[in-house]
């Protein structure tokens, strides 16, 4: 059973406000001013660039190297940032004039960041000029050997550093001088930070720029960075660049996917873009999504992406069946009888999508989880953590037995020789243990108010979606509601019925409500009971023959408790 909790805290004064200045003051929002940021939104409310340490240092480079002609290779990470970084980076240098050339590494022969392989390519072609986006703050061997064979190397990461690397120009917020107050960029942002920063110094117009807001938009919300004030307008504005018009590239993936929206938002760019940008450098190779992303017309676009579109398929297919497997293992390994932590692997395992298992794990078994791969005696893979437990920081304080890490909080990737599998399991689960209170292991579902169903109405929504769009640290508003029973209604649907239809009544107004809870079918049989159940929920626009309506997408059911 999941707990229940209220996300704010509102003081005694706060509480005697209405509904919709609370959710205001909830969400930071205390002054007519405050509120003029959603209601007036500009490009001109982005951050100054230059705020970005090394950011000038590595503009001045970029215009020396437009001067002399130079040639630029765009290096980038083979995952939704790093293909998107490298896409909006290459396209709007290549209008520009510039000289340069793209390179996304193999996942399986050279691994996360800029590899050796990247490097030596470097080298042996001749540029004169590296930058690397979503990676790089951790490479400082191969920044070094770039640098000692006469090749600058403009570095564009989010990633938590360590000791600098030997760069040109590194440009990260995280960077311990740096005092540009959004720390929370993806590395397409801190490309986009780039590229305005160059915008400005050869005095052109941000216009033409910000047509590649849609990649950002995409990195920041398939990235989980945090939807504050600067973030959350990328997205704002990148959304608005796709649904004036979809590049051919993205036009293609969603023509494929067959989805019924009409307008895109972030749901659509987290379950229907991201999967399938992601799955080329899952299965086969990244640089196919950076092609796709980069096609002048629909019909090259529409080749390449039903080629992603199969690795897409092949990527579902081979997620299920690991994710079914390593739930076997865990049932059959006495480890994880008492473990605060779940950690699996197995030879053979592909391991493109041992970061989606780590996550499908997580979502039955709520514990930290790492689902690693063997090849040649190195066990590799990824981490995936829960609220409360900072999976970076674990992993450091295991570092003596692997010999790579690197990622955020919520997320990592690894690497250890096998030989140290034992050791090292029995030291993360107690660095878990050690950092863990109990109550972290219980899933928490957070919502705003408890509200009677009277008080739903279009004016709500739309206030609600004023402060739009949604994504960490700039929550969805989430409703309770008590006491509502079946009408008769409720019903399982869905190709697999697991999901659950639900026409319910409020016991105190005898109002009525249809909504829809995803993979919910299992409380079927409690709401069929006609015992009343309490709900958690957010408000959803039904359109049908140009009427609107709203309704309510259900987050959990639970039995009244009073």
């Amino acid at each position: 059973m999941n707990i229940w909790k209220e996300r704010y805290t509102l003081n005694e004064n706060e509480q005697t406000f209405g509904l919709i200045e609370r959710l205001h003051v909830s969400r930071g929002i205390r002054t007519a001013q405050g509120l003029k940021r959603f209601t007036h939104r500009s490009p001109n409310q982005f951050l100054n660039p230059s705020l970005l340490k090394d950011l000038d240092l590595a503009v001045e480079r970029l215009l020396k190297a437009k001067d002399a002609n130079e040639s630029v290779l765009i290096f980038g990470d083979y995952d939704v940032d790093g293909t998107t970084s490298v896409s909006m980076v290459y396209g709007y240098l290549r209008d520009l004039g510039f000289k340069v050339a793209y390179y996304i590494p193999d996942r399986y022969k050279e691994g996360y960041g800029f590899s050796m392989t990247g490097a030596m390519y470097a080298i042996e072609h001749h540029f004169n000029l590296v930058i690397t986006l979503d990676c790089g703050v951790k490479d400082g061997e191969r920044i070094k050997l770039c640098q000692d064979h006469g090749i600058d190397v403009i570095v564009c990461d989010h990633h938590t550093p360590g000791e600098l690397p030997c760069a040109f120009a590194i440009i990260n917020p995280k960077r311990p001088d740096c005092l540009y107050p959004n720390k929370g960029l993806s590395g397409c942002g801190v490309g986009f930070k780039l590229l305005q920063g160059l915008t400005r110094s050869l005095d052109l117009k941000e216009n033409k720029l910000y047509y590649y807001l849609d990649f950002v938009a995409l990195s920041t919300a398939a990235d989980i960075v945090p939807f504050t004030e600067e973030n959350q307008l990328f997205v704002y504005f990148g959304l608005g660049v796709m649904n004036k018009k979809l590049r051919p590239g993205l036009e293609a993936i969603f023509k494929l996917s067959s989805s019924k929206s009409t307008t895109i938002g972030v749901q659509e760019m987290v379950f229907i873009f991201a999967p399938r940008i992601n799955a080329a450098g899952r299965i086969f190779a990244g640089k196919r999504s950076v092609d796709l992303m980069l096609s002048k017309d629909l019909e090259s676009a529409m080749i390449i992406a039903r080629e992603i579109e199969a690795y897409n398929k092949e990527r579902r297919f081979l997620d299920q069946e690991i994710a079914r497997e390593a739930f076997d293992q865990i049932a059959n390994d006495s480890f994880h009888t008492n473990s605060a932590v779940t950690i699996v692997k197995k030879e053979g395992w592909h391991k493109g999508v041992v970061g989606i298992v780590a996550s499908r794990l997580i979502e039955k078994i709520y514990k930290p989880t790492l689902v690693l791969t063997e090849l040649d005696g190195i066990l590799s893979g990824s981490a995936r953590s829960i609220p409360g437990v900072d999976m970076y920081e674990s992993l450091q304080a295991c570092s003596e037995y692997l010999t790579q890490f690197g990622g955020h909080t919520m997320a990592a990737g690894l690497s250890l020789p096998a030989e140290n599998f034992n050791a090292f399991r029995e030291k993360f689960n107690s660095v878990i243990e050690e950092q863990c209170t109990s109550d972290l292991f219980e899933r928490v579902e957070c919502f705003d108010e408890v509200i009677e169903l009277t008080e739903i109405n279009m004016d709500l929504y739309n206030q609600i979606q004023l402060l739009s769009p949604f994504g960490p640290e700039m929550e969805e508003p989430i409703f309770q509601a008590k006491h509502l029973i079946d009408t008769g209604y409720s019903r399982a649907v869905g190709s697999d019925q697991s999901h659950l239809s639900l026409t319910l009544q409020e016991v105190k107004t005898g109002v009525v409500m249809k909504g829809i809870f995803f993979k919910g079918a299992e409380s079927l049989s409690l709401v069929k009971s006609k015992q009343p159940v309490d709900i958690l929920f957010k408000l959803t626009l039904n359109t049908w023959n140009n009427q609107e309506k709203i309704e309510i997408e259900i987050k959990d059911l639970r039995l009244s408790k009073s």
